[in-house]
């Protein structure tokens, strides 16, 4: 996988975990101490996600760093 389908891929998953655990993207933001628009950067693949603030994601959407990995899977 190249470095770009990695991001998109964790964009898309965060975007599908966050809103499995009925999760607003500000109410991510609040919790994580960032702002909603890199929340937003982050849900689009624009911004790449740090490993401390993917393991802080996986803790707060109750999934393990893999889920954010997995590919083909949808809203």
């Amino acid at each position: 996988m190249s470095k770009e389908t990695i991001k998109l891929t964790i964009a898309q998953n965060l975007r599908r975990l966050r809103k499995k655990n009925g999760m607003t993207m500000g109410i991510l933001a609040e919790r994580l101490g960032i702002s909603y628009q890199q929340v937003q950067k982050y849900e689009k693949g624009i911004n790449s996600i740090r490993s401390k603030k993917l393991f802080d994601l996986a803790d707060m959407l109750h999934c393990g760093i893999n889920d954010f990995y997995q590919q083909g899977l949808t809203d």
